[in-house]
């Protein structure tokens, strides 16, 4: 008879790391002192980096203008973007495009999941 293994994964963050090594730099031995401070700088030198590359990297925009009841966007060219005419839908759901799979996430925070394509016919019907 066999027995399973059971796996557990260990992630180690800084923000986990932080207590031991302030633990360490407050009691340690000189050795162990010495490479919590190491530790410490390499923290403080991936942080500075992490805000460099955010400093360094722009932001995805878009921009979308209703006039007259017709939707025009400009976005940059990595914005993954989709409009969505709630207005059409509820006056044809049939006939309108629904919210694509890959915004399920933003789709749910505004209330709109049953707008999804993979939502059944039912879901279709126009919210009151």
């Amino acid at each position: 008879m066999s027995q399973g293994t059971d796996t557990i994964d260990l992630k180690l963050t800084w923000r986990g790391a932080l207590p031991m090594l302030l633990a360490v730099l407050s009691d340690g031995t000189p050795e162990g002192r010495k490479k919590a401070a190491e530790e410490l700088h390499k923290m403080a030198a991936a942080a500075d980096a992490a805000a460099e590359l955010r400093e360094a990297v722009p932001r995805s925009r878009a921009l979308v203008v209703i006039n007259g009841g017709v939707a025009e966007h400009v976005c940059d060219s990595e914005v993954d973007m989709e409009v969505f005419d709630d207005d059409n839908f509820k006056d044809d759901p049939g006939k309108t495009g629904r919210i694509p799979e890959r915004f399920r996430d933003l789709a749910e925070r505004l209330g709109y999941a049953d707008r999804l394509a993979d939502s059944s016919p039912a879901a279709a019907r126009p919210r009151s």
